[in-house]
Parts: C-alpha cells; sequence; structure tokens
C-alpha cells in the first residue's frame, strides 16, 4: 500500500521508493566497493533504470523520471556505456538522463549554487535523483560533513534524491567513512564475487528495510 502524506485536510500520494527496496525517495544512499569492482557500471545502470523506466535485477521503479549522472569520465566512454546497456536491454528510446561530465566540486557553494542554476535553465524539471560518481575515497575526517552539508543543500534546492558512488576501500573502518555511514539512509557496498565480472551488492545499511544481496551477473 502506498503511503499518504495529510497536510492540512489533504490526501497526497507518496513513493517511498524511486527503486523498490534500493533506492529510496528523498534520501542519501551510498554505493561504495573495492576498486576495480564495478562501482561506476552499476551506479549507471541504476540511473539508467530510473531513467527509462525499466527494472534493475528484479528491482521495480516508477515509469521513466529525470536523473542527473555527474561524473570524471569522459561523455564518449559514457555513451559508450549507455549504448552497451540499452543493447543488452532492448532500449530503443533515449532515456531521461542528463550527464555532467565536468568537475564539480562538492565543497565549494558558489559551484552549488551554480550547478542548480544550470539545472533548472536546461531542464523543465528537477531530476528525481542524482547520481555523482566520485570515484575516489574521502580524504581527510572534516570531509564528511561538509560533504554532507553541500548534499543537504543540493536537496533543499532540487527536492532529489542522492547516491553518493565512491571506492571505500581505502577508508574501511576510519572515521571518515563511518560519519558517511550514520549519515546516509541506505548503504549498499558492491564486491566481486568471481572472475566472470559478477559482482554481489549487499545492502548494508536501509532505515526501517530489511537488508538484503543481489548477485549482478556480466
Amino acid at each position: 500500500m502506498t503511503p499518504l502524506l495529510r497536510e492540512r485536510g489533504l490526501v497526497i500520494n507518496y513513493e517511498p521508493w524511486l527503486m523498490d527496496e534500493l533506492l529510496p525517495t528523498d534520501s542519501i544512499s551510498i554505493l561504495g566497493g573495492i576498486g576495480g569492482a564495478r562501482n561506476t557500471q552499476i551506479a549507471l545502470e541504476l540511473a539508467l533504470s530510473v531513467a527509462t523506466g525499466i527494472g534493475w535485477h528484479g528491482k521495480d521503479v516508477s515509469p521513466m523520471q529525470h536523473v542527473l549522472y555527474i561524473t570524471v569520465d569522459s561523455q564518449k566512454k559514457v555513451a559508450r556505456r549507455i549504448n552497451t546497456w540499452k543493447t543488452r536491454n532492448n532500449v530503443l528510446e533515449n532515456p531521461l538522463l542528463s550527464i555532467l561530465s565536468e568537475p564539480i566540486d562538492l565543497l565549494d557553494k558558489n559551484q552549488l549554487r551554480q550547478l542548480v542554476t544550470d539545472i533548472s535553465y536546461y531542464n523543465d524539471e528537477n531530476p528525481v535523483l542524482v547520481v555523482f560518481d566520485l570515484q575516489q575515497g574521502l580524504t581527510s575526517e572534516s570531509t564528511p560533513t561538509r560533504l554532507l552539508n553541500s548534499i543537504n543543500f543540493l536537496r533543499g534546492e532540487l527536492n532529489s534524491a542522492f547516491l553518493l558512488v565512491f571506492n571505500e576501500g581505502s577508508n574501511d573502518g576510519d572515521n571518515s567513512f563511518i560519519k558517511l555511514f550514520n549519515a546516509a539512509d541506505a548503504v549498499h557496498a558492491v564486491t566481486a564475487i568471481d572472475d566472470d565480472l559478477a559482482v554481489r551488492v549487499s545492502c548494508i545499511k536501509m532505515k526501517d528495510f530489511r537488508s538484503e544481496e543481489r548477485r549482478v551477473g556480466k
């Protein structure tokens, strides 16, 4: 049953999931894994699923919605991955996916304000999901607090959910990652499980929901 929000006598439908039991609406989620575990590929697949309305390995999504994917990879490399995904999933139409392949300093409020301005200028509506593919670990214990302040600023401006993707291998067990882990609504760990590029995506934290694991093939 879909929960309802009640305010001033109005009944408003509220959908709690962008992707069923994986990406909560209006949340901060983390996707992390030791280097080489296909974090970027998994993140892009999740973004494309939301942007096309096509489920991901048995996880249902809402009809296609706008997603913003921010990465340091070149647009050519990202486009190649998207075309491979579209071919594998028999997708003909273009996803509602915007790609920003220029570096953004998430700790710089001026750059964040400019990002909000650009999103409003180039799009009819704000993205329901923003994916930041950081492709690195946390550099200091002060970074998580500043990073979360920046994400919360963007959430207030865009009313979007956020998926942060990075390599946790160099931060496993240190205070910087623990701070980010505690603040996140959902945390998913990506680990390689065989030599055929199969990985396991394990939900190790989900507020108010149980954990689970999913095996992802090539």
